[in-house]
């Protein structure tokens, strides 16, 4: 059984299925912690971009999942559809600020937020200047994330 491409169903996309959280009071006073996991976390990314694509990483990134409890069966891995990523940290606004309009609409949330209150872009700014240009591996790739 194949999953569907959530891109490819909803819009807009790329749709932002994750997102990283920081407490703003301990990041002001510890402010190299979080540019720091968030330096990491981009390396991380820019490693799942090229192994969704097919790029060198894929069979260490399918080897890690499997000594994980994500799924065992290295097979399906290959089958699956994996989410994008962004290599350069960003966040798709407008899917985020859709999804949570869905939340109010289905009365999940009681108020909505402006982008500015809940994206502050410094730190992927921050890890994306410091890693420098992204490039993939496999630019012929017909997947459409992690551009």
């Amino acid at each position: 059984m194949r999953f569907a491409d959530s891109d490819a169903l909803i819009r807009p996309s790329p749709v932002t299925i994750s997102v990283a959280l920081v407490n703003t009071d301990w990041a002001k006073k510890e402010p190299d912690l979080p540019r720091d996991f968030f330096l990491a976390y981009l390396r991380g990314a820019r490693d799942f971009c090229q192994a969704y694509h097919g790029g060198s990483p894929r069979r260490e990134i399918i080897d890690r999942l499997i000594r994980s409890p994500t799924e065992t069966r290295p097979e399906l891995l290959d089958e699956y559809v994996w989410p994008s990523s962004d290599p350069f940290g960003r966040v798709n606004v407008a899917s985020m600020l859709d999804m949570q309009a869905w939340f109010a609409r289905n009365k999940f949330i009681g108020t909505q937020l402006p982008a500015d209150r809940l994206v502050d872009p410094r730190y992927a700014d921050y890890a994306a200047q410091k890693l420098g240009p992204f490039v993939l591996e496999k630019a012929a790739s017909p997947l459409a994330g992690c551009r």
